[in-house]
């Protein structure tokens, strides 16, 4: 079979399961079976694909009829421009997430040293973005998943930031002494009884642990929100990411604490997805 009668099949094959994105999921899992380029793919549509290759495609393929994110298939996901590993073990990198990175570049200054705090490492995609742009600064990530720190560890020696960062297995705020110029957080903000009816991408290939915000949705706000202060310098900032319809309970949250909201933040469909605060003296 040739390139191009391999990539029909596997786009109607995804079409007829439902998968919204069947074309552009068939060509990457086609490129990523026979380690081609985009370019090779569309220059080359009669190009034969060996028999191994193809099984690795229909391989792939059945995985994606089971609902897998096509960054777990690959094992791979861009954030920010950057490529991350990430596993089930971790929540993928979302663009949503990317407006947590705009907002500290707005509120920080790249040529100062700063002191960061993530709680919640997932791929480890904030904090080290982050260290990638304030290349002088200095990171620490906790999160209580030993699987995602060791995703995260691996995605610091590839973006060459491990020697700046360090990654802690611990919950929040647990045995915590230092004081940070940056607390950033993309916490489980799910409420628990939706956990059920997310798509099956979300459901069954992300992991519970980084989802699930409890009754509400909104337990680590409140943990960050009561904790924070304490580990904030003079100048400290607080970013969150919220959920898209979040904004009103989490701010309520945040002022009960006596924190300031600063600057809000939308994504691009408009919703305030990041809130940046600081602690009232």
């Amino acid at each position: 079979m040739n390139l191009q009668k391999a990539l029909q099949y596997g786009q109607k094959l995804l079409k007829e399961h439902a998968i919204e994105t069947y074309q552009l999921d068939a060509e990457i899992l086609l490129l990523k079976a026979t380690n081609l380029t985009k370019t090779e793919l569309y220059c080359k549509p009669d190009l034969e694909i060996n028999a191994k290759n193809y099984q690795i495609f229909l391989d792939l393929l059945a995985e994606r009829l089971k609902f897998k994110p096509i960054s777990k298939i690959i094992g791979s996901k861009e954030f920010y421009s950057l490529d991350f590993i990430t596993t089930t073990d971790t929540l993928d990198p979302r663009a949503d997430t990317e407006t947590l990175i705009d907002a500290c570049q707005k509120l920080l200054n790249p040529n100062k040293i700063y002191n960061f705090l993530e709680l919640g490492t997932g791929t480890g995609c904030i904090i080290i973005t982050l260290l990638k742009i304030f290349n002088v600064s200095r990171g620490t990530s906790r999160d209580i998943s030993k699987e995602a720190l060791i995703i995260a560890k691996r995605n610091s020696l590839i973006h060459q930031v491990e020697e700046r960062l360090s990654l802690e297995l611990a919950n929040m705020f647990d045995g915590l002494q230092q004081r940070y110029d940056l607390i950033i957080s993309n916490p489980p903000y799910i409420k628990t009884a939706e956990l059920d009816i997310l798509a099956p991408e979300v459901k069954y290939f992300d992991p519970n642990l980084a989802l699930d915000g409890g009754a509400d949705g909104l337990d680590y706000y409140r943990i960050i929100s009561r904790n924070s202060k304490n580990h904030l310098t003079e100048n400290g900032v607080v970013v969150l990411e919220i959920g898209y319809q979040q904004a009103v309970v989490v701010k309520e949250i945040l002022y009960q604490e006596n924190f300031t909201i600063i600057e809000e933040f939308k994504d691009l469909a408009g919703h305030i997805r990041c809130l940046a605060c600081k602690a009232n003296s």
